[in-house]
């Protein structure tokens, strides 16, 4: 859906002048303010005492008996709540929004037909397999790069960046004793780095045997740290610019996901000279960088259904009908949100959809692998995988798996648990300034949450009735390592069990 609103947002950039750059009386709302500089005072309003807030036109007015937002008589000091013309741009034109989750409304044409060409656009882009899309990720990976150093050197010359820089690099240490920064923190690496997600494993499998998987970990690892320092520095140097031109404070002017991206940027933009020029670059990043997530999602699901069906690749015509079936089932579900409710139920599965239950999965990973499958086992898996020519990764990887197995063993479960349970513990309602998701979306968004399991619980009932009753085997070997297991080539199959086994009469890794 992030595709279908920035390419909506992008069509509407080709315009001598972006639509939401002034407060158009058709959409606008009383409080909507485009100009800044000539008779706007912002005040916090906060003693009711002496001073009443309007929240139909976002005003503080002085305080007197009898006062209302229709009294013709009253003195304005200033806003308490501005609106931006992107704002309301947002709320009326682009999403219709509804004033509540409940009121579903209708579904935004507009917005089906973007989300409809996203859709065929990823389609098209994964037809031919993954060798094209492989190639069409080298530019989905790496244009956002471009583009954000573009905008980062602009949004760097502004008048405020730095104070938005300043605001953005001072902690708040006060922050760490909240439960809920170390949750988002931890789901939001989950995320970019797409950990527990299966994306990864599914677009490794495509590799050869023989690939230097160690050094892309690093690399990725380093590159996603990288990036999100990079794109922190890019984002609140416009802010800063935005809170100098407004006057607002930066803890007024900072918003998060949806706020940020289509409304605070979108202003920040309309106060530059050549306005449609620096949208159109952001919104084709956003394109780029949604690209590149809706077809690793895709994929994902795709190489399982194919590893669990083979009869699904057996011929080209079947994969591109299995393919063309799930992009309509994800149209499908999509529907919804393009409704007026849209954005509520993105809220919704932003919440719960990179809960607990991803940090559960992160868990029986590291156990599994830590403790059932060995530790040890898998160091060499990865040694004998790593070329014989990269001898400095040979020799890297010896000294970080000592600290790779404390963490699979001991401190990353230990972490995960307690994420887990302070998960559970603030869990509730979404809830915001303005807005209080109804009970039900929370009942809801933990069925969601709970779904993500239910392939690693059924998988488990399932080999625990297939040992027990049919096979016979002893339950103990269900958490044993499968010494059935190997590479799927028989050049490769020999390396590893000849690591295994001097391994086990050794007892000491070997040096591959």
């Amino acid at each position: 859906m992030i595709i279908a609103y920035s390419l909506y947002y992008l069509v509407l950039s080709f315009n001598t002048t972006l639509p939401w750059e002034k407060c158009n009386p058709k959409w606008a709302s009383k409080n909507c303010v485009d100009n800044f500089k000539d008779n706007f005072t912002f005040f916090d309003c906060k003693n009711d005492t002496v001073y009443y807030k309007c929240v139909d036109d976002g005003q503080c007015y002085l305080n007197f008996p009898g006062i209302s937002c229709d009294s013709p008589n009253k003195v304005s000091v200033g806003y308490w709540n501005p609106i931006y013309p992107s704002q309301d741009f947002w709320n009326v034109q682009i999403l219709n929004k509804s004033d509540d989750m409940n009121k579903t409304g209708y579904l935004v044409w507009e917005l089906v037909l973007a989300l409809f060409l996203a859709w065929v656009v990823c389609f098209l882009t994964l037809f031919r397999g993954v060798k094209l899309s492989g190639k069409i990720v080298y530019f989905t990976a790496l244009f956002p790069y471009l583009v954000l150093f573009i905008l980062g050197i602009r949004g760097w010359m502004l008048e405020g960046a730095g104070k938005g820089l300043y605001y953005y690099i001072s902690p708040d240490i006060s922050k760490l004793a909240d439960s809920t920064v170390w949750r988002d923190a931890a789901v939001q690496v989950f995320f970019t780095l797409s950990l527990s997600y299966g994306g990864l494993i599914a677009l490794s499998s495509y590799n050869k045997y023989h690939h230097n998987i160690l050094r892309d970990t690093l690399i990725l690892s380093l590159s996603n740290f990288l990036t999100c320092i990079l794109a922190g520095l890019v984002v609140f140097a416009y802010m800063g610019s935005l809170s100098e031109t407004t006057g607002l404070e930066m803890d007024k002017v900072v918003q998060s996901g949806q706020g940020l991206v289509y409304v605070v940027y979108p202003f920040a933009v309309t106060t530059l000279a050549g306005a449609p020029i620096w949208a159109i670059m952001f919104f084709v990043m956003m394109l780029a960088l949604g690209m590149g997530t809706m077809m690793a999602s895709v994929e994902t699901l795709t190489t399982s259904l194919e590893d669990f069906f083979p009869l699904l690749k057996k011929t080209s015509k079947i994969k591109a009908l299995t393919l063309a079936i799930i992009c309509l089932l994800y149209f499908l579900v999509g529907l919804i949100l393009c409704s007026q409710t849209g954005t509520y139920w993105i809220e919704l599965l932003d919440e719960y959809s990179a809960n607990w239950a991803i940090l559960l999965i992160a868990l029986l990973e590291c156990v599994s692998v830590g403790w059932v499958y060995g530790a040890n086992y898998f160091q060499i898996d990865v040694s004998t995988m790593i070329p014989k020519e990269s001898v400095f990764m040979h020799k890297l990887h010896e000294t970080l798996f000592i600290w790779f197995k404390i963490c699979w063993k001991f401190v990353t479960p230990v972490l995960l648990i307690g994420l887990t349970i302070f998960s559970w513990v603030d869990s509730g309602p979404i809830e915001s300034e303005y807005y209080k998701f109804p009970y039900w979306s929370h009942v809801f968004g933990q069925c969601l949450s709970t779904s993500s399991l239910v392939g690693i619980v059924g998988w488990m009932i399932y080999i625990f009735i297939n040992t027990k009753y049919y096979t016979k085997n002893p339950l103990i070997t269900l958490i044993r390592r499968d010494k059935a297991w190997r590479p799927a080539k028989d050049r490769n199959h020999k390396i590893v069990i000849e690591a295994y086994k001097r391994y086990e009469n050794d007892r000491i890794i070997p040096a591959v």
